[in-house]
């Protein structure tokens, strides 16, 4: 089910963001998203696919956004726009 979401500060991971301001949406379709240490977005059906997430699953999934930009997939990944270098504070999410 759709849990309680918690945000953990934590230096050198995660997602660095500006501000700590962020929303929860789910899956509408056709998002796309830029996991860390790959080359440019692709689209989230695609990478829920490379997880292996089955398609019943991927609707309870909660997505991160700063401002419109998906900067985390919870239990998944993270940004590269977003990548916290290891000197930073960055913000891990995780479903309770």
């Amino acid at each position: 089910g759709r849990g309680q979401l918690n945000a953990t500060a934590t230096r050198g991971r995660g997602v660095c963001l500006p501000d700590p301001q962020v929303t929860v949406r789910f899956r509408q379709g056709g998002e796309r998203f830029h996991p860390q240490g790959r080359q440019g977005s692709h689209p989230l059906k695609k990478c829920f696919q490379e997880w292996r997430i089955p398609p019943w699953r991927r609707g309870s999934i909660p997505l991160i956004y700063y401002h419109d930009d998906l900067v985390a997939v919870v239990g998944y990944g993270y940004s590269e726009r977003y990548r916290t270098l290891p000197d930073q504070m960055g913000f891990i999410f995780s479903q309770l």
